[in-house]
């Protein structure tokens, strides 16, 4: 009845305010992602978000996220920007790789499963549905696709708006190169 109605009111308020902010978005969506961590909210969190909104709206062309490990890159870059750009820019495509194949997949998913969540669609479920879904590429019925490659994989012929690379080598590869 009117508790529902009101439910659903504040649930479509919500989702309108969350695609325009990244930041809030981030903040919102990390318990369906993580429902038992903590979320720690720091400085280059919004930085990164800021970055990343300035992006979506085309005002950088190119930006790399240079932060120590396990200082959230990739769940901001790789994970939840693509599921809030698609809270409003469903068509969106996404090139993302990362030193593996299977890392890279694995990134993806979390993705995918964030936008499958419950609360992700109780907010968006009626924006886009899923047409296809596997380890390495998804897409939706908007046109917005997500391929999961590595250096070693392909990607001919496919094309994204967004090319996310995250961590194009093993981490401990790393000290041989630097």
């Amino acid at each position: 009845g009117v508790d529902q109605e009101l439910s659903r009111r504040q649930i479509a308020e919500e989702a309108e305010a969350l695609a325009l902010s990244f930041r809030d978005f981030t903040r919102a969506a990390w318990p369906a992602l993580t429902p038992d961590d903590t979320f720690l909210h720091n400085w280059h969190l919004d930085a990164i978000s800021e970055h990343l909104e300035a992006v979506t709206r085309g005002e950088i062309i190119r930006l790399q996220v240079w932060v120590p490990p396990v200082s959230m890159k990739t769940l901001l870059v790789s994970v939840m920007w693509p599921a809030w750009e698609w809270t409003h820019s469903p068509k969106t495509r996404y090139w993302s790789a990362s030193y593996s194949e299977p890392l890279s997949g694995i990134i993806a998913s979390w993705s995918r499963s964030l936008i499958l969540s419950d609360w992700y669609q109780a907010r968006w479920g009626r924006d886009f549905s899923f047409v296809s879904q596997s380890l390495l590429q998804f897409s939706n019925n908007r046109g917005g696709t997500r391929l999961a490659t590595s250096p070693e994989g392909k990607g001919t012929g496919l094309h994204g708006h967004r090319i996310v690379i995250d961590d194009p080598i093993k981490p401990d590869e790393a000290d041989a190169t630097s």
